[in-house]
């Protein structure tokens, strides 16, 4: 409750158009779906995620970008966007599209990153950054004054489970968890009540038995939000059926980006990952913690079926990304999806984002959405499952409070 106080003192008094926005982002919310989601047009998105390099100093197990399986090709390191190019971007659609998110590979690789920040801050953008928290010393203070909102960080662990899994320098869990204290010290020290920092475990094979161990990890530190990510995965044979229905409709190759999230979880102990996450829940009630949980997907499922049946979808929410969401790739090509990356829609550097939001193409993928309904593939693909929150931000500040995570959906597989 106190730091919901602080962030409407924060919102209301010190940055009022900033705190306008938070609103129209969470009203926005529920009226773009009634009105345009029989349509294969929308209206502007409500967030735009940039993929702000596809460069990483991290080879992380799960990764889709970099992992195994990873579809990270030298083409799509090349021809990234300046920081005069973001800026442009952000000029063009400052009080239209609302909430700004800077996601990877690591941001941080890219050394314009809080200047980026800084400039959309200025323009009454929301602002959160994903990132795996190894480079967050050295940027610690100028994020902090830069007033971005919202940070995730991602935490696998204790720090042998964290090293294993996030491999690529000598001990990313020490570098991570510098990182997150010197958030803490200057936020403390520019009396902010923002960033709100996140830290995101990811479930894995090597991590599934250290959950609550982890939580232990994160209450001790200057955080607020521990949140559990159940992983994005899929199988050869859903890829395949995807592939094939993709080439199908559009006549096209199917997304490469597809095959990076082939991932074994034959291994997880579903039973005990369900009594960790019960056993976390129980200590926040019992405590009264200030730690916030949240989990994707962001409502009550059948952990065992998620893992062992990811053919049958866990919601039968439709998906909503289309008509609220875009993500702009490091070299400015369009997409709906974070994991859809080989699907774009026109450069909007080149021709705007209005114009490349609804292109043609743009149009045809959610006439096909809204016939037939998502792909196979979509079934573990946790930006679907958030996107069912009407607004990133305000739900992470204030609506997946534990106690209000929502229900369990009924799950079905779509046409």
């Amino acid at each position: 409750m106190k730091l919901i106080l602080r962030l409407i003192h924060y919102y209301v008094f010190r940055r009022p158009w900033k705190g306008l926005n938070i609103l129209r982002s969470f009203f926005r919310g529920f009226f773009v779906l009634p009105l345009y989601i029989k349509k294969d047009v929308s209206c502007w998105p409500t967030t735009l995620i940039f993929r702000s390099t596809s460069r990483c100093n991290l080879r992380c197990i799960q990764c889709g970008q970099w992992g195994e399986h990873a579809y990270v090709k030298n083409e799509m390191l090349e021809n990234e966007m300046t920081t005069g190019d973001f800026k442009r971007i952000i000029d063009d659609i400052a009080g239209k599209v609302l909430h700004l998110s800077f996601q990877g590979g690591e941001p941080f690789v890219k050394k314009d990153m809080t200047e980026i920040i800084r400039y959309a801050a200025r323009k009454n953008f929301t602002t959160q950054i994903v990132t795996n928290g190894t480079l967050l010393s050295q940027y610690a203070e100028s994020l902090v004054s830069s007033e971005v909102d919202y940070i995730v960080v991602s935490l696998d662990g204790p720090e042998q489970v964290h090293n294993t899994i996030r491999k690529g320098i000598g001990n990313a869990f020490k570098e991570t968890e510098q990182g997150l204290s010197a958030l803490a010290e200057f936020k403390a020290k520019l009396k902010k009540p923002i960033p709100i920092i996140a830290v995101a475990m990811t479930l894995t094979e090597q991590n599934q038995n250290h959950i609550y161990e982890t939580y232990e990890l994160v209450r001790s530190m200057d955080v607020q939000i521990f949140h559990i990510q159940f992983g994005i995965f899929t199988t050869e044979a859903i890829v395949q059926a995807s592939s094939q229905r993709y080439e199908e409709a559009f006549h096209s190759s199917p997304p490469k980006s597809w095959g990076g999230f082939i991932r074994d979880v034959s291994a997880f102990d579903t039973i005990n990952i369900k009594k960790q996450i019960e056993e976390i829940r129980e200590d926040i009630k019992r405590t009264h913690s200030h730690l916030i949980y949240r989990q994707t997907p962001g409502f009550e499922c059948d952990i065992h079926r998620y893992y062992r049946d990811p053919e049958i979808f866990v919601s039968n929410d439709r998906c909503t990304l289309p008509w609220k969401y875009a993500q702009v790739m490091p070299n400015g090509d369009l997409t709906f999806c974070l994991d859809l990356v080989n699907v774009t829609f026109g450069n909007i550097l080149q021709n705007g984002l209005k114009n490349v939001w609804n292109s043609s193409k743009a149009k045809k993928f959610r006439a096909h959405l809204n016939q037939k309904g998502l792909f196979p593939v979509c079934s573990r693909c946790d930006t679907y499952m958030e996107a069912l929150n009407p607004c990133l931000i305000t739900t992470a500040m204030i609506f997946n409070r534990e106690g209000r995570i929502m229900k369990q959906r009924t799950s079905k597989t779509p046409a």
